[in-house]
């Protein structure tokens, strides 16, 4: 609102300055409320891209995406009622890279009276006018219970996002890379820690186990938003298969009102007294109880172990006889 009424009469005009970074039209569509004006005789045809003494460009205004201002004229005929609330809403491509929300000012007045104005801004900082984030995961950690073939294992994980992650959004998170681990079919995990944030048709605390892709996919429970910054931990109770494995890359991404991109998992996750070397998630080893250092010992999968000399050189042919160097962990029994 203003102080005074603005005439179109007297050249008056109205500019928006401190858009920084943004792209727009040049002339950029702009629409104007008035809650308190009749919009047939008062509030329609209120601002126009030109001076009252050029023709044409009805609620439009000029854009300048080099210096981030826009300005428009009041209409001819039409004048800006003073202590009269008007709302105006213009569509602008945000800026390529991130900003924090500039200093954006409101003149008004015309030539040899102006007046300017800081505007304010509403909400959390998010919402800020251009303030611009590029949505992403942070702090991603991942750990495992237990790295031993055939044994019952739990993953643990935590991570951030650096936005307000909201179900409205539609929002679908994915845990991929997780080979190793046993199921027949798809099948639902429960998720513990995971707070209310996900659900399974309903069902607070659950997720889907996909055998096909290796994923967890977890939905964003009905009205429930995840803050900014807020720490998400899960544990996914699991069972290792009869793979002896390097720790596969094991990440996490999302989609909703837009993607965000892959972020592979630090290890390990959570301090605890069973983390060690071997907490990498899904990095799988095997026991192998020895009687001596020399001769075949046959293996619970069907395949064989030599061990020789005293270097104990190790090599594993899996049941279709082919030769690996993998790693175990070697029990001796005298």
């Amino acid at each position: 609102m203003t102080n005074t009424n603005l005439q179109s009469a007297d050249g008056a005009f109205v500019n928006i300055s401190g858009l920084t970074g943004s792209q727009g039209e040049y002339a950029l569509p702009i629409k104007i409320v008035c809650p308190t004006c009749d919009y047939f005789s008062e509030s329609k045809l209120m601002f126009c891209s030109h001076p009252p003494t050029v023709a044409g460009g009805a609620d439009f205004g000029l854009f300048d995406s080099k210096s981030g201002t826009l300005i428009f004229w009041i209409c001819p005929g039409r004048t800006l009622l003073r202590s009269t609330n008007y709302s105006l809403s213009f569509i602008l491509q945000n800026p390529s890279s991130e900003q924090p929300s500039p200093r954006i000012s409101i003149q008004a007045g015309w030539p040899g009276n102006l007046e300017s104005e800081s505007m304010l801004k509403n909400g959390s900082h998010l919402y800020w006018p251009l303030e611009i984030i590029s949505p992403r995961f942070m702090d991603c950690k991942m750990s495992q219970r237990s790295p031993l073939i055939f044994s019952e294992n739990s993953l643990f994980a935590e991570f951030k996002i650096n936005f307000d992650m909201k179900s409205s959004d539609r929002w679908t998170v994915t845990l991929s890379g997780l080979k190793g681990i046993s199921a027949n079919s798809d099948l639902q995990l429960s998720l513990s820690e995971a707070g209310p944030f996900f659900c399974l048709r309903g069902a607070k605390g659950q997720g889907i186990w996909n055998i096909s892709t290796r994923t967890i996919i977890l939905t964003l429970c009905n009205n429930i938003s995840i803050p900014e910054n807020t720490i998400v931990r899960l544990f996914v109770n699991v069972t290792n298969l009869d793979i002896i494995q390097t720790a596969p890359m094991i990440g996490i991404e999302a989609a909703g009102v837009y993607h965000i991109p892959f972020t592979p998992f630090d290890t390990p996750s959570l301090p605890s007294s069973f983390v060690t070397n071997d907490s990498k998630p899904l990095y799988l080893v095997a026991i192998v109880k020895l009687r001596s250092l020399s001769s075949v010992w046959s293996y619970a999968s069907g395949g064989s172990l030599l061990v020789s000399g005293s270097g104990l050189s190790l090599r594993y042919t899996n049941a279709s006889g082919v030769v690996k160097r993998p790693s175990f962990l070697c029990i001796f029994d005298r």
